[in-house]
């Protein structure tokens, strides 16, 4: 029984769990569907209440089934348990199944019949929506049509605004015209009379415009007697042109007579009965007409005046350039008759050298230039005479007069005066400043053209001073003329030889293709001026020292190229002479350091930078000190010893030389003095000292020389004064005169480095030399072969003929003290014996000198 009720009550159990189990897959089945009608909410519940029911239906079945296994229950207790709990619940879920059961089947029912009537509602949707796409498109184009519509009646409507605009400024810019110019405007009707005139007749004629108004015929009574015929015709002849123009006199309201010029335009009006109207402008021209009755009164005394008039004057016709009218002026001047003339045009007589000049010409013509321009005429003899014209405008007759004086004499002078002021009046060639012009214009000829190539000599004659001086100005310019003559024989005709000044010649060589083409030139040069000058029977011999630039080394101005090539003719000059020298860039350093030596050359003196070293000069007869050569050293602060061969010569160019030889002088003969006085020494040492050329040039030199001797104290026996070759050929007069003046004061004289010069031996027995110097070349290259023996001992033999004693220079070996003792040379200097000495060391040497 128990088992029964049991049994029972798990069918039951399992009967409302399937059922639960089943509604919940039916409403999970159609949940999608469902959510579409909005019915999600409910379901969910329902579907949460079957889940619940199903787990309370599963705990039943443990209850009953494991439970009492558990709980140690007897099997009657169980059921009893059982039996109240499932009677308890079983009316509640019995009737919760069946309405479970019942509502499944329904909402199964219903679901699909809804989701028929949601995909009828779907069409339906998609139906609608099509048709408001299509509205809204119709719409769209419907509100753009209006749009459209829109814009163009607004574009119409400010058109219309601007039309309105345009035509109200044009009417009150019409009537601002009118109102503002010196014009009469009118209307005029050949039945009627005047019908309109602008405001300007007020002014003109005095008359008001109600006078017209009230009297129509006003302007045509007024209208001059002998012009009123014609005025009518014009107007009422049919056969009249429409447009027409006339001129006539109106009587103004004063009396007095208007010149009018009409312009107007006819037409017939057919509506009117073919009336006659006339729409026209009237300009008062009362002034110009007063103007050409004057100007036909006063032609006839313009042509008397114009006939007596000193200046020449034509008349030209502005179209072809006929001569209308010329003055006797005029015909005199150009030789040709009145009659003649006026058969011409101005081309027959202006002469057109360039096409540039005879457009120029015409355009001041055709422009009224009033401004005073030059031309040439051509005389009927063939002569070309220079005139200065002034040309007028009479617009009224198309004709041009012009005022024309003869300037020939003032030209030809302007072009002398031009002549010379570019040219040289000696040789006549272009000077400096024509020679700048045509170097500047081959720089410009660069810019254009990267490949043109040029080249600036620069020409200096060698020993042109001498010529000068000995043979006098007038064959210095007479060589002068015959230089420049053979350098234009060296050149190409469209190569250019001026003359700077003195005896310095540049030549332009333009556009050369290679270097050897200006060398060829720089060496026909050297040959042409080495030939013989014939200058009135005398035949005189010069050469020219050469300098060359070439443009290629990037020339931005003239200035720059002449100065390199100025300077690479000082070096050709340096070198030797008689040579060329082509610019290298170094040159251009080593002058930069020459002008920076100058400079510390010139301070040197004041900053007390020199010394004085002291060689001995041993007389080779007793190997005894004979004396010193005084030689000048200078402590540059910053670059230390610079050697006299490096400051001498500069000194010598600069004139420095003449501050820097006195001082040595004036300083030797003092130490010498004091070394005299310490060792009581009076008769037996000298103090050799060079002078400069510049020194010897000077007036004063022999005073200079008296004060310093005075000042020292110095025996002038004991001073020997050391001179050059050059030196005696350069101012043999002068030098002559000066050499006269030492030997009167007792004072030495020798002449230092002989054989390097001209050695010009006839000049020796001229001079009063006491010594002569065999310069240290020649002692240094002695050998035992026998080279140079031959020279020294020449030179030793003609100094002892001559009187003179010999010192020897630049001793350095026995051989070389041997073989000039054998010779009998008296003095010797050089390394073998002692370098150079200072103050001390020299006083240590007089020392040792007086022990011994």
């Amino acid at each position: 029984m128990i088992r029964d009720s049991r049994v029972l009550m798990t069918v039951f159990d399992v009967a409302i769990l399937a059922s639960s189990i089943y509604s919940i897959i039916i409403f999970y089945k159609y949940r999608s569907t469902t959510d579409k009608f909005g019915l999600e909410e409910p379901i969910r519940k329902i579907l949460v209440g079957l889940i619940l029911i199903s787990l309370f239906y599963l705990a039943d079945l443990y209850t009953i089934h494991v439970l009492p296994a558990f709980m140690s229950l007897s099997e009657a207790d169980s059921v009893n348990l059982n039996l109240h709990l499932h009677w308890s619940w079983l009316v509640s879920l019995l009737c919760v199944g069946l309405i479970t059961v019942g509502l499944s089947q329904l909402v199964a029912q219903l679901i699909p019949e809804l989701h028929h009537t949601f995909c009828r509602l779907q069409q339906a949707q998609k139906e609608v929506d099509c048709l408001n796409f299509e509205l809204e498109n119709k719409v769209k184009q419907r509100t753009q049509e209006l749009a459209s519509v829109n814009e163009k009646l607004q574009k119409e409507i400010i058109d219309r605004q601007e039309t309105q605009l345009a035509l109200h400024y044009s009417e009150s810019r019409a009537k601002r015209l009118e109102e503002g110019l010196p014009i009469i405007i009118y209307s005029f009707s050949s039945k009627k009379g005047g019908i309109y005139y602008s405001k300007y007749v007020e002014t003109i004629l005095g008359y008001s415009l109600k006078d017209f108004k009230s009297n129509p015929w006003l302007w045509h009574e007024r209208i001059h007697p002998e012009d009123r015929q014609k005025v009518h015709e014009m107007i009422q002849n049919p056969k009249k042109k429409k447009n027409f123009e006339m001129e006539y006199r109106i009587k103004d309201s004063s009396g007095n007579w208007h010149w009018f010029f009409d312009r107007s335009i006819r037409y017939r009006v057919k509506k009117l009965e073919n009336e006659i109207m006339i729409e026209g402008l009237a300009i008062d021209i009362t002034e110009r007409k007063k103007a050409q009755e004057a100007l036909e009164e006063a032609k006839e005394q313009y042509q008397n005046i114009l006939n007596n008039t000193l200046e020449c004057f034509w008349i030209i016709d502005g179209n072809d350039g006929r001569i209308l009218e010329v003055n006797d002026a005029y015909c005199q001047t150009i030789g040709y008759t009145r009659e003649e003339l006026l058969q011409m045009s101005f081309e027959d007589v202006k002469v057109v050298e360039n096409y540039n000049e005879m457009e120029q010409y015409i355009h001041n013509i055709n422009t009224a230039n009033l401004d005073r321009f030059e031309t040439k005429h051509r005389c009927k003899n063939g002569d070309l005479i220079h005139l200065e014209v002034s040309i007028n405008y009479i617009a009224s007759n198309n004709v041009f007069f012009s005022f024309m004086r003869d300037i020939t004499f003032r030209k030809e002078m302007e072009e002398k005066l031009v002549h010379n002021a570019l040219h040289d009046d000696l040789t006549g060639l272009p000077n400096r400043i024509l020679f700048v012009e045509y170097v500047d214009r081959a720089l410009f000829n660069i810019q254009r053209n990267p490949d043109h190539l040029f080249a600036v000599m620069f020409i200096d004659l060698d020993r042109f001073k001498i010529i000068n001086d000995s043979l006098g100005h007038l064959f210095g310019d007479l060589l002068l003329i015959e230089v420049g003559k053979r350098l234009e024989k060296c050149i190409k005709n469209t190569d250019i030889v001026a003359r700077l000044g003195g005896d310095e010649f540049t030549i332009l060589i333009d556009n050369f293709h290679n270097i050897k083409e200006v060398t060829i030139i720089a060496e026909k040069i050297r040959e042409e001026l080495s030939l013989p000058f014939n200058l009135k029977n005398k035949q005189v011999f010069t050469s020219a020292s050469v300098g060359i630039a070439l443009s290629s080394t990037g020339y931005k101005n003239s200035t720059e190229i002449l100065r390199d090539a100025d300077l690479s003719m000082y070096h050709a000059k340096k070198r030797g002479k008689s040579r060329y020298e082509i610019f290298d860039p170094a040159m251009h350093a080593q002058i930069s350091s020459f002008l920076e030596l100058e400079n510390a050359l010139r301070k040197a003196l004041e900053n007390k930078e020199f010394s004085i070293d002291y060689q001995p000069i041993i007389c080779l007869k007793t190997d005894q000190l004979a004396g010193f050569e005084a030689l000048i050293r200078w402590q540059h602060p910053s670059k230390g010893l610079i050697s006299p061969i490096q400051f001498i010569p500069i000194a010598e160019e600069t004139g420095i030389i003449i501050a820097i030889g006195d001082w040595i002088l004036s300083e030797s003969c003092r130490q010498m003095r004091r070394w005299q006085e310490q060792f009581d020494l009076t008769e037996s040492l000298t103090i050799s000292v060079n002078l400069s050329g510049k020194q010897l040039q000077q007036s004063n030199f022999i005073d200079k020389l008296d004060q310093i001797l005075r000042e020292t104290g110095l025996n002038p026996h004991n001073l020997k004064l050391e001179l050059t070759e050059t030196m005696l050929l350069d101012r043999n007069q002068t030098i002559s005169k000066l050499l006269k003046q030492f030997k009167e004061r007792n004072i030495q004289i020798g002449l230092d480095d002989f054989g390097t010069g001209y050695s010009a031996l006839s000049y020796l027995q001229h001079f009063p030399i006491d010594t002569l110097k065999i310069d240290k070349s020649f002692v240094s290259n002695m050998r035992e072969t026998g080279e140079n023996l031959e020279i020294v001992k020449t030179i030793i033999n003609l100094a002892h003929n001559l009187g003179m004693d010999v010192i020897a220079e630049g001793i350095e070996t026995q051989y070389q003290l041997n073989y000039l003792k054998q010779l009998n040379c008296e003095f010797g200097q050089g390394y073998w014996f002692d370098k150079p000495l200072n103050n001390v060391k020299a006083m240590t040497k007089i020392a040792e000198m007086v022990k011994a």
